[in-house]
């Protein structure tokens, strides 16, 4: 599939170019476009996986998985600081620069060995793409979008909310092979993701301030709560929605499956 291994050849381009940038900037937005462009890689492996059978997405991402991971440690330091600061909240563990200083020395350390890991990773997906066709491509979008709905629809349970924000993102990020699904892709599929996201974060901060017990008022937590409970309502609004279900279509949201 040409159209594959075109936008295949992007996001390794993409990838590299990112990772020579960042040796340099150590800019936190250069950071979090690694990941993303690793996740668009990841999603294209599901695809391949999918569409011949005889490809191991976890033995041949695994190399990939030590970047993605490694830039995650310093983007979670970055995203929880300015959530600190957001917040107002100060004197809690886990925000210290200087680990994030010394995570980022060593990432830089270690660029000239991820571009390799990129490059041969690159290299071993090229005999694959000519596997894939149109209408597996088609037919692996069409699973996706149908496992979305078991997860958000008629149920949505919050403790699968960010589980359903990675099917979200793969079936955003593998729309972009067809120039015309990207161009025809439900505005939805962005819009649910980026809330679903901020909600997240909200959980994330919640859980350090439980941990580290940095709200001694208690008015953080209530104030997170009621920005949390306002962003379900949002993600609801945009599923009904999206399924064309009117005013007086239930949904009902859990918080943990049984």
């Amino acid at each position: 599939m040409k159209q594959l291994k075109k936008y295949a050849d992007n996001q390794y381009r993409a990838l590299t170019e990112l990772l020579s940038v960042y040796e340099l900037t150590m800019d936190q937005e250069v950071l979090h476009r690694i990941r993303v462009e690793l996740k668009k890689i990841k999603a294209i492996f599901h695809l391949i996986s999918y569409c011949t059978g005889k490809f191991n997405v976890s033995k041949e991402y695994s190399s990939l998985k030590i970047i993605f991971r490694k830039a995650g440690r310093i983007r979670e330091i970055d995203v929880a600081n300015k959530l600190y600061q957001d917040y107002h909240i100060k004197n809690i563990k886990g925000s210290k620069t200087e680990d994030q200083d010394k995570l980022i020395s060593e990432f830089r350390q270690n660029i000239p060995v991820y571009k390799k890991t990129v490059t041969g990773s690159h290299k071993k997906l090229e005999k694959y793409f000519e596997r894939v066709n149109s209408d597996c491509y088609k037919k692996y979008l069409n699973i996706k979008k149908e496992e979305l709905q078991k997860q958000i629809y008629p149920l949505m349970i919050e403790s699968k909310l960010h589980k359903s924000r990675k099917i979200i993102k793969e079936i955003y990020y593998l729309s972009g092979i067809s120039r015309w699904r990207k161009n025809n892709l439900d505005p939805f599929y962005n819009e649910v993701q980026d809330i679903i996201g901020k909600w997240h974060d909200k959980q994330m901060l919640m859980s350090l301030i439980h941990k580290h017990d940095a709200d001694s008022s208690g008015n953080v937590v209530k104030k997170l709560n009621l920005k949390s409970r306002s962003d379900l309502k949002t993600i609801e609004k945009l599923i009904k929605k999206f399924y064309c279900v009117d005013d007086s279509g239930k949904m009902v949201i859990y918080k943990n499956a049984n």
